[in-house]
């Protein structure tokens, strides 16, 4: 028989099974809801990585967590194979959790298109009605202009959904606070245009609209005569969405105003596996607002500063301020390019700081993420795609020795791709390495080049 396809652990979380010959590969992903239906993303609390042999009906390998998740164990797995569909725990060590596998089928999730037309704001109108679509799961590199900015009452006032909707404490005013946290970052160009297929594939509208805007000099123009120093080019607006639920203030939509219903978007003040992401972990409302002082709008109580290297992912947009709104296409001097809504904020690490090994959030040439995780001398990791894995997501398992990494890998099936085969990269540092350089390959590995950007999940910010 063949284990490859998706498992469930119960209520713990999503297995992503790879068999290739006698070894058994998989990726698992903590989840929040039923079969992780509801959560926009997947992993926050753990995510880990396997590697065994299968002997007859038994397997027996080693597992590790990666920090994609908080958590930080390994060990070793004994399994058995009941029959196709279930697999049991017969020995652990690490303090391995689940028990029992089961294979499963996932259910549908909405498209974003969709997710689009259904998130209410609280003008009324839906997102979709807002926001010219673009291109969904875009990664970013940039600076920080300006300091972060939050159309939302301060600190004290009720931020419940039922205020944000309905204005049920009549704090929040249609047309004066839609609850975005907003700032400007300088995107670095170079870097995107050298994303594979960036410019050609998975657009909605036009791409040259994007384009133009962003090439465009307009430091002549007065497009932005309240803050000249926004007059730049390459030049994009990220915000971040108070909620992304489909409840509306419409009687026949949600009577009690309440928001009962799951989000479809990530917001900042929804909460864990809904929740925007800042350095890896949701924010779940925790922004806090100061009427005085150099950073009036903190996250974590804390503050990119103007200058601070970020990654950012989401949407990009164009703003159309509402249904009748005019969305200014091929008008250059109106720069309304944005990240909007953004699914995760990620202030890079503080490069003053020499890491004591290889542990921690990689971003790849192939625009993917990458969990590594190094114990002594092993290796391993996991890599999802920017679309959260739907595309590819893989399992490495290899040797640090000096300044050469070297194992091999496989696709788990929570990507399309199904590949595998053997990696070696170059570590000039060696453990305390902040740049990987794919120096051989087999199997299809598109990934050759890559950047430390954190040393794991976590609230705080590095200075400057």
């Amino acid at each position: 028989m063949d284990l490859t396809g998706t498992w469930a652990a119960g209520s713990q979380g999503l297995y992503f099974l790879r068999q290739l010959g006698n070894e058994l590969w998989w990726a698992g992903l903590s989840v929040e809801s039923p079969l992780g239906s509801q959560d926009f993303q997947w992993g926050l609390t753990w995510a880990n990585v396997f590697t065994g042999q299968i002997n007859d009906t038994t397997v027996n390998g080693d597992w590790a967590d990666v920090p994609r998740g908080r958590i930080r164990q390994s060990g070793t797995l004994d399994l058995e194979v009941a029959d196709a569909d279930l697999i049991r725990r017969r020995a652990e060590t690490g303090g391995f959790g689940a028990t029992e596998w089961r294979r499963t089928d996932l259910p549908a999730r909405p498209l974003i298109r969709t997710r689009f037309d259904q998130v209410q704001r609280n003008d009324g109108g839906s997102m979709h009605d807002h926001l010219k679509m673009y291109k969904d799961n875009v990664v970013v590199f940039g600076t920080v202009v300006d300091g972060l900015g939050a159309s939302c009452p301060p600190d004290g006032v009720s931020r419940r959904y039922a205020n944000f909707m309905c204005n049920e404490d009549r704090d929040f005013d249609d047309g004066t606070f839609d609850g975005d946290l907003v700032f400007h970052i300088v995107i670095d160009r170079a870097d995107l245009d050298a994303q594979p297929g960036f410019w050609t594939n998975e657009w909605f509208n036009d791409p040259a609209h994007i384009r133009r805007k962003l090439d465009h000099d307009n430091t002549d123009q007065d497009s932005d005569e309240e803050n000249p120093a926004l007059e730049l080019r390459n030049l994009i607006h990220p915000e971040v969405i108070m909620y992304g639920r489909p409840a509306g203030k419409r009687p026949n939509e949600d009577p009690s105003c309440t928001g009962a219903v799951p989000p479809l978007l990530p917001g900042w003040m929804e909460t864990g596996a809904n929740s925007v992401l800042w350095n890896g972990y949701p924010i779940d409302g925790r922004v806090n607002i100061y009427p005085t002082g150099p950073a009036p709008v903190r996250v974590f109580d804390q503050a990119p500063p103007p200058g601070t290297r970020v990654r950012i992912t989401g949407f990009l947009a164009l703003d159309c301020h509402g249904r009748l709104g005019d969305c200014n296409e091929d008008n250059v001097n109106r720069n309304n390019v944005e990240l909007h809504p953004v699914y995760a904020v990620d202030v890079l690490r503080d490069p003053r700081i020499v890491p004591t090994d290889l542990t921690g959030v990689w971003a790849c040439s192939d625009v993917g993420t990458y969990y590594i995780r190094q114990l002594g001398s092993t290796v391993r990791w996991f890599g999802m795609s920017r679309d959260r894995g739907q595309n590819f997501s893989n399992v490495f398992h290899g040797t640090l020795d000096g300044v050469q990494l070297s194992g091999t890998w496989a696709d788990v099936p929570l990507g399309a791709i199904r590949n595998n085969g053997t990696l070696t990269l170059a570590a000039p540092a060696g453990a305390s390495s902040v740049e990987l350089t794919r120096s051989a390959q087999s199997g299809g590995f598109g990934g050759h080049t890559w950047t430390k950007i954190a040393d794991g999940p976590g609230p705080i910010i590095p200075p400057g």
